[in-house]
């Protein structure tokens, strides 16, 4: 999948079976290689679960940036929230690049306007 050019993010982690620190994530080798021993790479088992955002079944990627992280019934979830284009001047985001997703989450502050929740549908806030 990878090789194949998928751009995917871990949007939730069951704790039980994962550290909570992978959720947020992006889908890569790296990620592959620090996984636990027992934890499928694809999450079969229910270990995570994950938001593609880019391949080549995409024309364009959507563009998202990590933000707010929560525990919700034994899960941890981390919103998408589109990333604004420079110049965009709040306009929603267009849908190319995703540097964001390599990133460092934001900060609680920033997590604010419309995001996708993972496992709640879309909030506006």
């Amino acid at each position: 999948m990878l090789g194949g050019g998928l751009r995917a993010v871990l949007t939730c982690v069951d704790p039980r079976q994962l550290p909570e620190a992978f959720v947020g994530r992006p889908y890569d080798t790296a990620l592959l290689a620090d996984l636990p021993p027992g934890v499928d790479p694809c999450g079969e088992r229910g270990e995570f679960h994950t938001f593609c955002f880019g391949g080549p079944i995409f024309t364009t990627e959507i563009t998202v940036q990590v933000g707010e992280i929560v525990s919700r019934d034994g899960f941890c979830f981390v919103d998408l929230l589109p990333r604004a284009v420079s110049g965009s001047r709040g306009r929603p985001a267009r849908m190319s690049g995703t540097e964001d997703c390599d990133s460092p989450r934001i900060p609680r502050a920033c997590a604010r306007g419309i995001s996708w929740r993972s496992g709640g549908g879309v909030r506006s806030g």
